[in-house]
């Protein structure tokens, strides 16, 4: 038994939901043997995974093959437990929601999680665990920058990070390691998330700055609320960054209409007009890919580094949608997707990723001797 355990990106958790079915088999109630945790597996992908029209899994065809597979498993042994593990490891490889992970309840299985993404990255050619450029991207930052961790708000057991710096005297440089401004920005903590926040938005105002650099790279993700709570500063008017799809009913195609997707703005003729360019690697994720998305709709914005992680279907409350995660008592939570996400540009880069303007491929011997390609490239575009 195989299982992805070196990261596990922050899921995107706004609430818990209280599932009403109207089937007589109810997630509700804790199944007794394997028998009864597929069936309960399989009507909750059924009614609850929101990718069913694109996805290429054939959902009946892996019922007629795994049901009688998990009714020979006995809940009592130990190997059968570890077998009903590789059996939905098998089920899901495919699927193409980018969040989706299956974290297991049952003891024996404790600890193990199923991420197929995941794993399909871990075998790419060009594959590599995340690096942290924080320490290396410093020396290129003028004297007496801005850094503020929130240890008080946490967001999935993570403190918000934020980082602010000028570079050359005249390129405004931000990171956060996830999205969670808002709720930091309003918290009582000391790190002083706001006072970082608030300077940054007051310099992207100023006409003296040649740019912004936005560094998402290697950003989980993170709030929704982010989106308006961030672009908000970005935006001269209402942006219209795409439309999303959700679920209405339990049926695998009971799809609402596509809807538009838009971020309002309060700041009109004082909003940024500032170019911008993007870091993004493979592990710029979820909401981060949300505004990454979002902000290059605007005017003089560039995206540099590596396409990213591709997980751009947000998970929501799951009190509010039809869609999203669901549990096996006893046994397994599933996270999945709440809603469906298509681009502005008519495309759905759910399991892609979003491609930058201009590809520049992490690079270790460069990083081995201090140099941080991707950040130059991007001083270079804005200091002309």
């Amino acid at each position: 038994m195989k299982f992805v355990s070196w990261f596990l990106f922050s899921i995107v958790l706004i609430g818990c939901k209280t599932s009403v079915y109207n089937d007589d088999l109810s997630l509700m109630k804790q199944p007794r043997n394997f028998d009864e945790i597929f069936d309960a597996f399989w009507y909750g992908m059924s009614s609850h995974y929101i990718y069913w029209d694109i996805d290429t899994t054939d959902w009946a065809m892996i019922y007629k093959k795994y049901k009688p597979l998990f009714q020979r498993l006995d809940v009592n042994n130990k190997n059968d437990v570890s077998q009903s593990a590789d059996y939905l490891r098998e089920i899901t490889r495919g699927l193409i929601d980018s969040h989706f992970q299956i974290v297991f309840e049952e003891n024996m299985l404790a600890g193990a999680i199923i991420f197929p993404a995941a794993d399909r990255k871990a075998k790419e050619s060009e594959f590599r665990l995340p690096f942290d450029y924080s320490v290396l991207d410093e020396k290129y930052f003028d004297v007496g920058y801005l850094h503020s961790i929130d240890e008080v708000t946490k967001y999935n057991k993570k403190s918000q990070e934020v980082k602010l710096a000028t570079i050359r005297g005249n390129i405004i440089y931000f990171h956060c390691n996830q999205f969670s401004l808002e709720r930091s920005y309003y918290s009582k903590a000391e790190g002083n998330v706001k006072f970082v926040l608030d300077k940054l938005f007051d310099r992207i105002y100023q006409n003296h700055y040649k740019g912004l650099i936005i560094d998402l790279r290697n950003n989980s993700g993170g709030d929704l609320a982010d989106l308006n709570f961030f672009l908000n500063h970005f935006a001269q008017s209402e942006l219209t960054i795409g439309y999303s799809k959700y679920k209405r009913a339990t049926g695998m195609l009971d799809y609402s209409p596509w809807i538009k997707a838009t971020i309002p703005s309060t700041k009109g003729e004082k909003g940024n007009l500032i170019p911008i360019v993007i870091l993004a690697d493979r592990f710029t994720v979820s909401t981060a890919e949300l505004i990454m998305m979002s902000l290059y709709l605007l005017p003089n914005v560039k995206i540099i580094g590596e396409t990213s992680w591709g997980a751009t279907g947000p998970i929501g409350a799951t009190n509010l949608f039809q869609a999203g995660t669901f549990r096996v008592p006893g046994y397994l939570t599933v996270y999945t997707s709440s809603a469906a996400f298509k681009y502005f540009d008519g495309r759905i880069y759910e399991g892609i990723g979003f491609p930058p303007d201009v590809l520049i491929p992490f690079n270790s011997k460069k990083i081995a001797d201090g140099i941080d390609t991707q950040l130059e490239y991007a001083i270079s575009v804005l200091d002309k």
